[in-house]
């Protein structure tokens, strides 16, 4: 235990203890007993603890003692909960009046001169700030008499916080690189009509979004020379309750408006177009009712089997079954009702390593992830583009863990701990990821679970081992 003297105006603020008398130099307050202190940074919060003994206090009636723990480094200071101990006339005098300085204090910690001996365990928490590490704990004693006037003050250093300084290793799980070449890719979207209609509402149903992925997918065709479409289908369909005639036309219209949207953005290579129409439903509605709940299930499915080939197939069902027709109107039919897409197309990677690491500084979300992969293993992990890299491949493959690895490693590099928290909640089990966890714990100052983790993994990854002895040393 390390003791200094000073006024408590110089932390505090009061402007009044600069008249009081200072209490003379000691290790511990006079009948009290400090023992027991702990800072510990766990979960973005500073911990404080300390065991406080009054058992050789002794107190007039008319007076009262005031403990406050107070944490400070430079300029910066932060005053915590205090403890104290009351004579009788004096506890009486300041809750007649209600006086804030007793109001202020817990129940628990506010002991009177019968209470003793006593010991209080005291705790705090509070959200850390960076002038914490280095900062020391004090405990400044006020003694106050009658009228409440202050009689002398003093404090004591207990105890200081102090960080270990480390530069952890950060371990990339970096995938074998794949050889660039062609990659075949397929994208889909579909559009919702209303009951005979075929004029595309961006406002009905999702058709926003729909057609917000069929532009975005049609813009980057337009743009970008490496990506080559191999084929281009729009199917249209209609649900089966009208005429064959004009199930027929629904479809037809429903694909041909699809088809003018694709043309305002993207000029469609000769021969990669296929148009299709579909209106007889039958085997799909069977495949409905058979996952479905609905009344007379069975009843229906042989109906369904024993009827379906029948042009009047349509009107029949909907007199043999009206309740259950009403549902496959609002439940099923409206499914039918849309024009779909589907784009399949070749992407031409990039063979020259030196034009995707030019890339990847630019436009990383632009490159194949196998393109990634080229630039990841080839960049120094010192090198800002490297970072860039690995974020853009989980944005890529946002569930994979190497990848959630590797981005939360990036994160806390940046200083950013809660991104590093949400890719390691999808970083895996492997000894890789709990050493990540464990450079997390770090970071979050919780000791404990680092070196927990780290010994569960020295005879796995010699890095381990090495930070493990580095905290030990510490005295952590």
């Amino acid at each position: 235990m390390r003791k200094i003297f000073t006024l408590c105006v110089m932390l505090l603020g009061m402007a009044t203890l600069v008249t009081a008398q200072s209490a003379p130099r000691r290790d511990n307050f006079e009948g009290v007993r400090l023992s027991n202190a702990n800072i510990v940074h766990k979960q973005g919060m500073l911990k404080i603890s300390i065991t406080m003994e009054f058992g050789g206090k002794h107190l007039h009636t008319d007076y009262a003692t005031i403990y406050t723990p107070v944490l400070y480094n430079g300029s910066n200071n932060i005053e915590l909960q205090s403890v104290g101990i009351f004579g009788r006339n004096h506890y009486y005098a300041m809750l007649r009046d209600k006086h804030p300085r007793l109001m202020s204090i817990p129940a628990d910690w506010c002991l009177r001169r019968g209470d003793l001996p006593a010991s209080v365990d005291y705790y705090a928490e509070v959200e850390y700030e960076p002038w914490m590490n280095g900062a020391y704990l004090a405990i400044f004693e006020q003694l106050y008499g009658c009228n409440d006037e202050l009689l002398a003050v003093g404090d004591i250093v207990i105890d200081e916080y102090r960080e270990i300084d480390l530069e952890p290793i950060y371990l990339f799980v970096l995938p074998e690189r794949v050889e660039c070449g062609v990659s075949h890719v397929s994208r889909s979207a579909h559009i919702d009509f209303p009951v005979c209609k075929s004029v595309i509402d961006p406002n009905f149903h999702g058709n926003r979004q729909e057609i917000a992925i069929i532009d975005s997918s049609l813009d980057s065709l337009s743009g970008d020379s490496n990506l080559v479409v191999t084929r281009l289908v729009v199917r249209g369909s209609a649900s089966p309750e009208g005429g064959v005639a004009l199930n027929d036309e629904l479809a037809h219209e429903r694909a041909a408006a699809l088809v003018k949207h694709i043309k305002q953005h993207y000029n469609i290579p000769q021969g990669v177009l296929a148009t299709y129409y579909d209106t007889n439903h039958w085997a799909d509605l069977r495949a409905w009712v058979a996952k479905s709940d609905i009344a007379e299930r069975q009843a229906l499915l042989r109906f369904i089997d024993e009827n379906s080939k029948s042009p009047n197939f349509n009107a029949m069902l909907m007199e043999r079954f009206p309740k259950q027709y009403q549902q496959l109107l609002e439940d099923y039919y409206p499914s039918l009702r849309n024009a779909s897409y589907d784009v399949e197309y070749d992407v031409k990677n990039f063979v020259d390593v030196d034009r995707i690491v030019a890339v990847a500084a630019t436009a990383p979300m632009t490159l194949s992830v196998n393109e990634l992969n080229v630039a990841a293993t080839t960049l120094s992990e010192a090198c800002p583009v490297f970072d860039n890299v690995i974020m853009a491949i989980v944005a890529k493959m946002p569930n994979d863990p190497a990848a959630n690895i590797n981005a939360a490693n990036v994160a806390m590099r940046r200083g950013d701990l809660r991104r590093a928290e949400y890719h390691l909640a999808k970083a895996g089990t492997s000894a890789e990821a709990d050493y990540a966890r464990a450079l997390y714990a770090l970071h979050m100052g919780d000791y404990g679970e680092a070196k927990h983790l780290l010994k569960r993994l020295e005879s796995k990854i010699s890095h381990a081992s090495k930070l493990l002895n580095k905290i030990e040393q510490a005295g952590y």
